[in-house]
């Protein structure tokens, strides 16, 4: 049977394996994308309508235009990672899209020797078979491609990070920078507002990967950034964290984004003027930042300070760069002050981007306090029934609870929240949200297991302070 595959650039789609491929390495795509990207080749030069794209991919089944946005979408992210190959995909407004790049079809092609791979780098030992230099220029492609993902901040886009950093590692297993990025991925994927993943599996994959990264490059500062970041969410170990915090601070003093996370870590554990200091620090290297925005306004919304948040928040989701979870924590604010409605608005905008199980809890929060109790009822029922079949951060389904005034029902799902070592927890003290819970005697037992919780928790990471780093031979590093 003759089998076909389309090339263009460095990229080859094979139909027969339903495969496409990156200089040889298989690339992770939507079964839906796959086939958008298959008719766009197939008519390449051409305009293909909007709706000749939805027939051919979804036949008779009734979807919106927003799934083939989506599609689009995720094609454009993988096939345009590199600026200097211009835009594939052009769109004919109104009227549908356009493949714009030189297509070359092979027929009775062979397929490539790496037939996948693993979006975990599990046993990197593993090497892809090219030369030193197409390897090394390829796996700098990808940590470029994956730091871009990464700031991104949505769960897809982590996802994608996560992919590009496991493959360099694959290729290269002494890239510390990859090794680095992916645990830093797995981190805020399981301990991070998105919660992607259990927290307990998230952070066993980040661990691993900070520990390779250490033993080839022990004073890699966005290690022990990461490795910070895990004490504090996961382990709750507050000293521990500090440490590592401090130290990658101290390798790269110039990262703000360390900076600004210490400065979150110190208003968790109520340092509310550490962590002034901090954000000034910051704001002396980048005063202007959405990120300096999104922090100054998370803090204010802990210290109460809420029209500053607001403002801070809003300034930063002006300017479009900001990851989705900035409208989250406006959305938070706005149910702190009673307005629900604005809360409604900013939690719809941010689903449409990320319909995390906070948003998901918040939304119901927000229709319980406004006094939409049968909504949020059909809310906290949903939530409820996906964590059977996946991970939901149980936190997400007190904070419905806690709208809609059952406080016994929010205090035993918090209590499920410890037992899986939920991060949102770092913030029983400082979330406004919560405040109704502080006094009951259980929500107090709570809030003290979390704040004075031992170091045993610890993952078998070996301390590394900068003075052990500067014993060792790592001068030139």
């Amino acid at each position: 049977m003759t089998t076909h595959s389309y090339t263009f650039g460095p990229f080859s789609l094979d139909l027969s394996q339903e495969e496409l491929s990156f200089q040889g390495s298989r690339i992770s795509l939507h079964p839906r994308a796959f086939q958008v990207l298959q008719v766009l080749l197939e008519h390449h030069g051409q305009i293909v309508r909007r709706r000749e794209l939805l027939d051919a991919v979804w036949g008779e089944t009734s979807v919106q235009d927003e799934n083939l946005t989506q599609c689009i979408y995720e094609l454009r992210k993988v096939l345009e990672m590199e600026p200097s190959w211009g835009a594939l995909i052009e769109t004919i407004p109104k009227r549908g899209y356009r493949f714009c790049a030189e297509v070359q079809q092979h027929e009775n092609s062979t397929s490539f020797a790496v037939t996948g791979i693993c979006d975990q780098p599990a046993g990197a030992g593993r090497t892809i078979a090219t030369t030193d230099s197409e390897s090394g220029d390829y796996v700098r492609k990808l940590c470029n491609f994956g730091s871009a993902c990464l700031n991104a901040g949505t769960t897809r886009e982590l996802q994608s990070a996560a992919q590009c950093f496991a493959r360099a590692v694959q290729i290269d297993p002494r890239k510390e920078i990859a090794w680095a990025g992916w645990a830093h991925c797995q981190a805020l994927l399981g301990c991070s507002m998105l919660a992607a993943l259990p927290p307990r599996e998230a952070v066993a994959q980040a661990s691993r990967g900070v520990t390779n990264a250490l033993s080839i490059r022990p004073a890699l500062p966005g290690a022990h950034a990461t490795l910070a970041f895990i004490r504090w969410r996961y382990d709750w170990d507050w000293s521990g964290a500090e440490e590592e915090f401090r130290l990658a601070i101290e390798l790269a003093p110039t990262d703000i984004t360390t900076r600004l996370c210490y400065a979150r870590y110190l208003v968790s554990s109520g340092r509310m003027k550490a962590a002034a200091i901090e954000i000034h620090n910051a704001a002396e290297l980048s005063p202007t930042s959405s990120a300096m925005n999104i922090a100054q306004g998370w803090i204010a919304c802990d210290r109460r300070e809420y029209d500053r948040a607001v403002r801070e928040l809003s300034a930063a989701i002006e300017t479009n760069s900001c990851p989705s979870w900035a409208r989250t924590l406006l959305s938070i604010v706005y149910i702190a002050t009673g307005d629900y409605s604005r809360a409604l608005v900013e939690l719809r905008r941010a689903a449409t981007t990320d319909n995390t199980s906070l948003t998901i809890g918040l939304t119901g929060m927000a229709f319980s306090l406004s006094g939409d109790r049968k909504t949020a009822i059909r809310l906290v029922k949903h939530l409820i029934e996906q964590s059977r079949i996946r991970y939901i951060c149980p936190s997400s389904v007190a904070l419905v609870y806690i709208g809609l005034q059952q406080p016994c029902d929010a205090l035993t799902w918090l209590d499920k929240a410890i037992d899986l070592r939920a991060p949102s927890l770092v913030y029983l003290a400082t979330n406004p949200l919560f405040n109704v819970l502080s006094s009951y005697p259980a929500f107090v037992r709570l809030r003290r297991h979390v704040f004075q919780c031992s170091k045993t928790n610890r993952g078998g990471m070996t301390k590394v302070t900068l003075e052990s780093i500067r014993s060792r031979e790592f001068r030139g590093v």
